[in-house]
Parts: C-alpha cells; sequence; structure tokens
C-alpha cells in the first residue's frame, strides 16, 4: 500500500498564506493545536484543514476565533502590509442591534457593498434580515472604509491589541496559541520573560483566576521565553490579572522553590 504523505507541518511549499494560517501552522509545528482548540471551544479537525488550505476560512470561523486569532489575519497574506492594527474581540454570536459596522454605515449600506459588486438583493440579506454572512473577500473590500473587525463587535471598546503593551508581571498571554501567565521579566542572557501555563478550569492543581474573562488555573510549572528588543514581538496581550490574583499565584511558585 501506497504510504500517504504528510504535510509539511512547516507550510513551506511555496504557496501564499494568510497570516491566520501562519499562525496556524505554528501552533501544529509545537503540536500545541488540540489542546488549542479544545480550549478555545473549537474544532481541531476544522483548524487543522484551515492551516493547511484544505478549506477557506468562513465569517463563522472568524466569529467564533476572534479572541485568539485577530479578523484582519484571515484576510491578508503574510507577504501583504496590514491595513489595520490586529485586535483580539470576544467571541463574536452576534445582537439584536448588529454589528458595529452595521449600527455606523446603516443609512449607506447598500451603497456601500454595490461599491465592492454586492447587489441589493443580498446586501438586505447581510446588514437588513441579517440572513447572510459576509464572504472573507467583502470583508477585505470593506477594508477601504471601515476596519473589517467592526463585523464582529457592536462596542468600540470591546478589543484588545494584538501588540498591546510592555509585557510584565500578572499578564495573561498568547503563545504559539497556548494560554501563559507571566511571572516576571527577568534580563538573562537577553530579555527573558518566566512563563506559566493557564489550563482548563478543571484543573484542581494550581491558582483559578478570579475576575478575570479568561476562564482557567494557572499551573505550578514555569517556562522562560526570550523576548525581542521592544518585547512585543511573539505574543498576543489578552489581559491583566487582578492584583490579589497575581499575588496568589506568585506565593504559589514562591512555596514551590523554597
Amino acid at each position: 500500500m501506497e504510504k500517504k504523505e504528510q504535510p509539511d507541518p512547516n507550510g513551506d511549499n511555496g504557496e501564499r498564506m494568510t497570516y491566520a494560517r501562519k499562525r496556524l501552522l505554528e501552533i501544529i509545528r509545537k503540536r500545541n493545536l488540540r489542546d488549542f482548540c479544545e480550549r478555545n471551544g473549537l474544532s481541531n479537525i476544522t483548524y487543522y484543514n484551515l492551516a493547511y488550505g484544505k478549506i477557506r476560512p468562513t465569517y463563522r470561523v472568524m466569529s467564533e476565533s476572534c479572541n485568539v486569532i485577530p479578523v484582519i489575519e484571515w484576510l491578508f497574506y503574510t507577504d501583504e502590509e496590514l491595513p489595520y492594527e490586529p485586535v483580539i474581540v470576544p467571541v463574536w454570536k452576534g445582537t439584536a442591534d448588529g454589528s458595529l459596522l452595521f449600527q455606523k454605515h446603516y443609512d449607506e449600506y447598500i451603497q456601500i457593498l454595490e461599491k465592492f459588486g454586492i447587489g441589493e438583493s443580498s446586501a438586505l440579506k447581510i446588514f437588513d434580515s441579517r440572513k447572510n454572512n459576509p464572504a472573507p473577500e467583502i470583508l477585505r473590500s470593506v477594508c477601504e472604509i471601515a476596519n473589517p473587525v467592526d463585523f464582529f463587535r457592536d462596542t468600540e471598546g470591546k478589543s484588545e491589541p494584538v501588540q498591546n503593551c510592555q509585557a510584565k508581571r500578572g499578564d495573561i498571554v498568547i503563545l504559539d496559541g497556548e494560554l501563559y501567565f507571566i511571572i516576571s521579566i527577568r534580563k538573562k542572557e537577553g530579555l527573558c520573560a518566566y512563563i506559566a501555563p493557564v489550563r482548563k478550569k478543571d484543573y484542581e492543581d494550581g491558582i483559578k483566576l478570579e475576575r478575570t474573562k479568561t476562564n482557567g488555573v494557572v499551573i505550578p510549572e514555569i517556562a522562560m521565553h526570550k523576548l525581542s528588543k521592544n518585547q512585543q514581538d511573539g505574543y498576543i496581550y489578552v489581559e491583566s490579572c487582578p492584583e490579589d490574583v497575581t499575588e496568589k499565584v506568585l506565593n504559589m511558585f514562591r512555596r514551590i522553590v523554597r
């Protein structure tokens, strides 16, 4: 029997790929896709196929993953400059008032979509009755007048920049598709962060996160991650923990290293 050729986890076959695919392939290369999908309520097989370009991203895919993969990264290739800063927003399930883009451009939505080759009937189904969802091509085209993430949120305030701030103690960040708690930042053979994994909330060993949008447990394992000179490359900032929760986590590690 002929052996089936396995996909190259580096995805280096000369084809163009989006920033989102590159992000997923890196997660696969680190053998973290299953945990990444389970933790975020995503289909492992779907995101495997998305990573290797076997299926195309849809509005639903972007809606369910916009809290970990910036929408703009699904729409542009790595050899293109992103027209907007990548941001993450809460999982989008829609609201009665519609998305922010709908609210901002309600009076002109038909003219907007007609400009991009979308007929009035389709425009009505997307904007008015919301029976249809915009295809990636529409979302990319809309970049001329608006940030496409506005299709996936209903207020301006519900977003966090991917490169939000200097990493600091008590931050929750995403590295290679995994959630981590930053224990400290040190200058050791260059700038590095000491980090601890954040796992699903049913873990018993560790400190449960409280009053955070991230559900999970900081488990008693320490790893070191080297940071670039500006600290911000390679991670997605999620949020900062309350001071008392941060102190509980630090006390856990103080007991371990005694």
